[in-house]
């Protein structure tokens, strides 16, 4: 039965190609791809088609490595070859943000617009953060006003972060007020801590302090340090020294340890000349780690709780007597815990 249904299909194949193709397309489809692979190798004359069936064949029955073996093989290829090579292979989400990425940091609005075929949110926020990181102000502007077109995107606040940064780089600052403003208005996005430092820094680039501070005093949420630092370096840049000042005690009250701060004041105090101040500054980066009017119970306290201690305690409880007691740590001892271990 195999062989006169074989010798059937050759007669097809000599005579009447377009019907083997479709012979071997319906072969392949209900599972009896070998069969559909003898019936494509006792074809006299293959024609582009007959190799796409096949391909697709092997692709139809989870078969790609066969795919790819019958598509190095072919003579000859056409847009319905290279699209079949990748039938049934769907990039994942991960390589869509690769490949969007790679796009991004090259600036290729071509290539770019290619991958948003596979359109998302992130996708959109991933090509508005492109254009930003290039300083293309405009074409991130444009493509934020692309998103509700679309009818099926809407910005998040990821979104207005890059589109108001991208403002911000561009010095578009009428843009960015009226983009900030309709926000919640129209978009229903709450402004955080972050959108807020975007706009202090787009402000403060234009040289509109007096304007970032009123935004600051606006704010529905606490200033963090990002929003103050957005302030503090415009006040650098245009010699605002007493603004500078009230920007870096808020951002010490807020982050003590952080350097860069005393080294920022520092330098726009030298700028001025103000070398007593510089001084001072640098003795209180020397000093601001250091305890004052600490109770002694309270040294005591917080000394019972250093690792080391809590260590040899518990090797005291468990280990049995005379047995060394060995305590490994990546820092010093301090002085309180080898003495009191001593």
């Amino acid at each position: 039965m195999k062989a006169q249904l074989l010798l059937r299909h050759r007669t097809y194949c000599s005579s009447i190609p377009p019907t083997a193709n479709a012979k071997i397309t319906h072969i392949s489809r209900i599972g009896q791809i070998h069969e559909a692979r003898k019936l494509f190798d006792s074809c006299d004359s293959k024609s582009v088609s007959s190799w796409n069936s096949m391909v697709a064949g092997y692709f139809v029955n989870r078969m790609p490595r066969d795919a790819q073996l019958l598509f190095d093989e072919m003579p000859e290829r056409n847009i319905i070859s290279w699209n079949g090579l990748k039938q049934g292979v769907r990039p994942t989400f991960p390589t869509l943000i690769s490949v969007l990425s790679v796009c991004a940091s090259l600036a290729s609005l071509h290539h770019g617009k290619q991958v948003h075929a596979q359109l998302g949110i992130i996708m959109w926020n991933s090509i508005v953060s492109g254009y930003t990181s290039h300083g293309l102000g405009e074409e991130a502007l444009n493509i934020f006003y692309e998103m509700p077109l679309s009818g099926s995107t809407k910005p998040n606040e990821v979104t207005f972060i890059a589109t108001l940064s991208a403002c911000s780089y561009a010095g578009m600052v009428e843009e960015g007020l009226k983009l900030f403003e309709s926000m919640e208005s129209v978009f229903g996005v709450k402004p955080i801590t972050a959108h807020y430092a975007c706009m202090v820094d787009m402000l403060g680039r234009a040289g509109q302090l007096d304007e970032a501070m009123e935004m600051i005093d606006s704010m529905t949420v606490e200033p963090d340090a990002a929003v103050w630092g957005s302030l503090l370096g415009a006040c650098r840049t245009h010699s605002q020294l007493d603004l500078a000042e009230f920007c870096a005690k808020k951002l010490i009250e807020i982050e003590r340890e952080n350097s860069g701060t005393y080294i920022l004041l520092s330098n726009i105090y030298a700028s001025q000349g103000r070398w007593a101040d510089v001084a001072e500054l640098r003795k209180l980066m020397t000093t601001s780690y250091a305890l004052h009017d600490v109770d002694e119970e309270e040294k005591v306290n917080s000394l019972n709780y250093h690792s080391e201690r809590l260590a040899v305690a518990y090797a005291l409880l468990k280990l049995p007597e005379g047995v060394p007691i060995r305590v490994m740590k990546n820092l010093r001892v301090c002085r309180d815990c080898h003495t009191a271990i001593k």
